[in-house]
């Protein structure tokens, strides 16, 4: 980022030269030769150097801002008549494209003597070795780096074939140090770090899509258009009071000078409402597009192997929260969506070397909850709004049982944690607020709708142990 000529200000150099590589290789025999894709893009990048200062971050933000501002601001009556005048010829546009669409992708030219080929069209391969931003600020009278955020290899493999796409996306490692505070050895704390594991990737997401048209929809595919797949092996998150504070500092300084007036906040925030309900009502006009009923039209599994977090200051470290076995599933069909949520073991561990009572929480059983929710649109309309054995939705909960040993000493020691962090308590219970609010209005909505739900709860009594003190 370069300022203006006249500025006193010197010029910012926020990310360092990169060195981008990429290739690309096409077919010109792609219509009857097909060994090869029709376009092969592959590139990398060896390292992204990001280096931002509190000014830095401030100019940034100011640069943004004002460029969405400022398109924002053009957008007038005018212009919304005139997408609306271009939008009324569309639909004729829309269908030509489809037919368009569905001659090469739905029903492709015989390529090689065979009309069900599935062909690889476009194949591509990108990676970024390593990402690494540096936050700096004034310490002992110096600009020195504090906080250093480093990611290792991200990329992403797409393949698009005639009948079907698939892109997986992937995040080796990450980790992040803070170099203003030191552990007991004299090393910099690491405040976010990933496993170690080298055939692991800590993060990493697929999505496939498959045409419904497709000589193999149901056999590969077992009848889902859309599927996606999170996994996160294991994530170890240090919170540390000093840390925090500094980090929280750092941002609040940057962004002071750049607040943003409530004049503008309602403006904008006016136009995206606006622009969502268009979007809303578009959807809502729009006829659906007929699908069978056993056809799954998205699916989503996300895992999460362990989680642990280390709460801790200067002084001592306070506890230790380790979760394991995160799962959820979503399941959208034209006729009903299943949503599901599993919690194997959580453990909450007081660290103090001085109390015999180290687990405060912990699970006696197989799991903490499991969760899982059926929604039925139109179950209850019509002819089955007098059948009482159909419902709108099925909710079923399980709750196993919860092992408490209360220690009034670690429970103040926790509390005295998150004193430190008033403007973050503030913000949580704004948003709770809101939350509850939303929920309220959801409820009267669907008591207005006369929503049938079937519910199946199971909460096992959970086991309080209060000791008379940390070492009896």
């Amino acid at each position: 980022t370069v300022l203006t000529g006249g500025s006193s200000q010197p010029d910012i150099e926020i990310l360092k030269p990169i060195n981008l590589q990429l290739a690309v290789n096409r077919n010109l025999a792609a219509s009857w030769y097909t060994k090869i894709p029709g376009v092969e893009i592959k590139g990398g990048l060896k390292t992204m150097n990001v280096t931002l200062s509190e000014e830095d971050l401030g100019v940034l933000m100011k640069i943004l801002v004002e460029n969405i501002g400022e398109g924002s601001k053009e957008l007038s009556g005018d212009d919304v008549k005139k997408a609306d005048a271009k939008g009324k010829g569309k639909p004729e546009l829309t269908k030509a494209v489809t037919a368009s669409a569905g001659q090469v992708g739905g029903q492709p030219a015989v390529i090689s003597g065979s009309a069900n080929e599935n062909t690889i069209n476009v194949l591509l391969n990108f990676e970024i070795k390593e990402v690494l931003v540096k936050l700096k600020k004034p310490i002992n009278q110096k600009q020195s780096p504090f906080l250093v955020l480093h990611v290792a290899q991200v990329g992403i493999d797409t393949r698009v074939r005639s009948y079907d796409m698939c892109a997986t996306t992937y995040l080796k490692k990450i980790s992040m140090k803070c170099l203003e505070f030191t552990d007991c050895n004299g090393e910099p704390l690491h405040i976010i770090s990933s496993c170690d594991d080298s055939a692991a990737d800590f993060l990493k997401v697929q999505y496939f899509k498959a045409d419904r048209n497709g000589p193999h929809f149901q056999s590969v595919y077992k009848n889902t258009e859309q599927m996606i797949n999170v996994t996160f092996t294991s994530l170890d998150l240090m919170l540390h009071t000093e840390t925090l504070l500094s980090t929280i500092n750092f941002v609040s300084s940057a962004l002071s000078s750049r607040s943003i007036s409530s004049s503008e906040k309602e403006t904008t925030l006016k136009l995206e409402t606006e622009e969502e309900c268009q979007v809303l009502e578009a959807k809502t006009i729009s006829p659906s597009s007929p699908s069978e009923g056993d056809v799954i039209d998205l699916k989503v599994a996300i895992e999460l192997g362990a989680f642990n977090v280390l709460v801790c200051d200067e002084q001592c470290n306070i506890a230790d929260i380790k979760i394991q076995g995160i799962d959820g599933s979503l399941l959208m069909k034209q006729t009903q969506t299943h949503v599901s949520a599993r919690l194997r073991d959580i453990i909450v561990i007081d660290v103090d070397s001085k109390t015999i009572h180290k687990k405060a929480i912990s699970i006696m059983g197989d799991e903490v909850f499991s969760f899982s929710m059926a929604l039925y649109p139109k179950a209850t309309e019509g002819v089955g709004y007098t059948d009482t054995s159909k419902v709108d939705g099925k909710v079923k909960l399980r709750v196993g049982c919860i092992q408490v040993i209360y220690l009034h000493k670690f429970v103040m020691s926790l509390l005295n944690f998150s004193n430190n962090f008033q403007m973050a308590k503030e913000a949580l219970s704004a948003a709770t607020a809101q939350a509850a609010e939303k929920a309220a209005s959801s409820v009267r909505d669907l008591a207005q709708k006369s929503f049938r739900l079937s519910m199946d709860i199971r909460l096992k009594a959970p086991v309080i142990v209060i000791p008379q003190s940390s070492v009896s």
